[in-house]
């Protein structure tokens, strides 16, 4: 390949990539909400995440889907994927209902970990992809229940 078809195969390859990057947006907070158990087998465990997606731009984002991961306590619990189509208004926010999959390892896994005693840390972390500007990507984490072992009781004396 001469030196003119490598500079117009790169210029290409660079006019591809910024088709796919959303130029001027920034990534949207997607929070968790809710977490339901929406049935399952021994083997395979659904669950119904409720997401709320904050949009910091000013205009709106078209959302054709989601796809995500879920750690609690800092492994791998869940994965998700929606092709569900949504919108956010500019500077607005929309709670949507997202499904998830977690396996039976990863469930015994949450079981077996220590730090569930002292509540439970979560992260969601994925994209969202937009009408025809590629996608944003999003990360969000908390903790529900206790920060650290419980303070000792002060006995009274008689």
């Amino acid at each position: 390949m001469g030196r003119p078809a490598a500079c117009l195969a790169g210029l290409a390859a660079m006019l591809a990539a910024c088709g796919t990057v959303p130029i001027g947006l920034e990534a949207p907070d997607v929070n968790l909400v809710d977490v339901r158990y929406a049935g399952g087998t021994l083997f395979e465990q659904r669950f119904e995440l409720d997401l709320r997606v904050i949009n910091p731009n000013r205009r709106e984002l078209d959302v054709e889907g989601v796809s995500f991961t879920v750690e609690l306590n800092g492994r791998r619990f869940a994965r998700g994927v929606s092709d569900q189509a949504f919108v956010v208004a500019a500077l607005g926010e929309r709670v949507v209902t997202v499904p998830t999959t977690t396996t039976l390892p990863r469930m015994l896994d949450q079981l077996a970990s220590p730090g569930g005693a002292r509540g439970l840390g979560y992260r969601v972390e994925g994209h969202v992809a937009l009408g025809g500007f590629g996608s944003l990507p999003f990360a969000s984490e908390g903790r529900v229940g206790l920060d650290g072992p419980a303070a000792p009781v002060e006995r009274g004396s008689f």
